[in-house]
């Protein structure tokens, strides 16, 4: 059996910074983004891993770092990866409603694909939201509670991305057992499975971002039993000491070098999975 890995970097940019909804405010990673992004790409050709660079779209028209460089996308995709979309400016989609929702999806696709010169075909929303999911049994409070009009869930969002183009999408939710069991500290695996959800092909997280053991294990249970699995973390990152850093990272990569020369693992690009 062969195991199936896809993994992401979501290119939030100093957009996404200021926005964050971590609670303490406004960051300054932009410019970590690029920079480290850079070091990324080396890395990836070093032990070649493609991946899937999901971009917010104003990052590619003109303009300069922290928060443009149309130039550093066009070589991402020339380096053999993919480019997603990843909102326009890191919009939290939930209360967007639909008018907004459309233009957001529409000028981000727009954006890149005048950047890179070919198809947009995959968007992973920020922040891994919306994460309602009333017929997966996934019920978020939260965006109920603050967008309660006009409240776009996953499978509005997926309809949506169907109508403006798009064929595949990174998706996050969780039934009532799961979140409880991870309440009381059982943490439930996720599989990464396909499924297609009102026209899009979509693919579920399997956990947090970065390369902890816990991704390790997800990585291993899928060369094991000829699973999917799939990995993300953020440019900015590398450079912490969490779990996204690049003392973390660079043994990831080894693994899964080592997995694809014995041939018991397939890297992916959503674009190839696309319906």
């Amino acid at each position: 059996m062969t195991g199936k890995l896809i993994f992401f970097w979501d290119f939030d940019t100093q957009w996404g910074g200021d926005v964050s909804r971590s609670g303490t405010g406004p960051k300054n990673w932009g410019m970590a983004d690029f920079t480290n992004t850079e070091r990324l790409l080396e890395y990836h050709y070093k032990f070649q891993v493609p991946a899937c660079f999901a971009v917010v779209g104003a990052a590619a028209l003109p303009g300069e770092r922290p928060y443009h460089d149309p130039k550093l996308i066009k070589n991402i995709y020339k380096m053999g990866h993919e480019i997603a979309s990843h909102g326009m400016h890191h919009e939290w989609l939930p209360p967007l409603g639909e008018k907004k929702l459309g233009e957001v999806l529409r000028n981000s696709k727009d954006a890149l694909e005048q950047c890179i010169g070919d198809k947009i075909f995959t968007f992973v929303p920020p922040y891994n939201q919306p994460f309602d999911f009333f017929q997966k049994g996934s019920i978020s409070l939260s965006e109920r509670k603050i967008s309660k009009q006009n409240r776009i869930d996953i499978p509005k969002l997926c309809g949506m991305l169907h109508q403006t183009g798009y064929q595949f999408a990174r998706i996050a939710y969780a039934n009532p057992m799961q979140r409880l069991l991870k309440l009381v500290g059982i943490n439930r695996k996720h599989k990464a499975k396909l499924e297609t959800v009102n026209g899009i092909q979509t693919i579920h997280l399997n956990g947090k971002a970065g390369f902890s053991t816990e991704a390790l294990e997800h990585l291993n249970r899928a060369v094991k039993k000829g699973e999917f699995v799939v990995v993300y973390g953020h440019p900015h990152s590398i450079s912490g000491t969490g779990l996204q850093s690049v003392e973390k990272l660079l043994p990831f990569l080894e693994k899964i070098n080592q997995y694809i020369q014995e041939s018991k693992l397939e890297i992916l690009l959503p674009r190839e999975l696309c319906i």
